[in-house]
């Protein structure tokens, strides 16, 4: 099963390595996240990066490589836009430029045997001038 789903990832993921978003939509973007998964689990970690805020890119590489992580398997479990919150805090609409993305995953570090497993939840901004998604923020869950 797992084979088959790096062949159906691989398959829609052609030719968009370094590719542009055209529009700010979901499906776009679950696309690059998939994109963003597999270089995780296959360790390009620079490739990777591309996908991180300019301004936190570098931060994000280095805790990375510092940390010696190695993905062993990534599912995304949800997608949704981000809430617009109003003034006195209630969610009223959602933002089309903005997207939540919440992932399974498994991990361990170089040096150990152990295996751990965590949910994480990205959000992505659209930058219409790159025309570009990229994760501004992560936090795991």
């Amino acid at each position: 099963m797992f084979a088959m789903r790096i062949l159906w990832v691989t398959g829609a993921m052609l030719g968009l390595t370094g590719c542009q978003t055209a529009k700010a939509d979901l499906a776009s973007l679950v696309k690059d996240v998939e994109a963003y998964h597999r270089d995780l689990l296959f360790e390009r970690y620079d490739v990777a990066a591309k996908r991180i805020t300019p301004s936190q890119r570098m931060e994000w590489l280095q805790a990375i490589q510092s940390q010696h992580l190695r993905f062993a398997e990534i599912d995304i479990v949800a997608t949704e836009a981000c809430p617009e919150t109003s003034e006195t805090g209630d969610k009223e609409k959602t933002t089309p430029d903005c997207a939540q993305i919440l992932s399974q995953m498994q991990w361990y570090s170089g040096a150990s045997p152990v295996v751990s497993t965590g949910r994480v939840l990205s959000t992505w901004q659209y930058d219409r001038e790159a025309k570009a998604w990229f994760i501004v923020e992560q936090e795991q869950q």
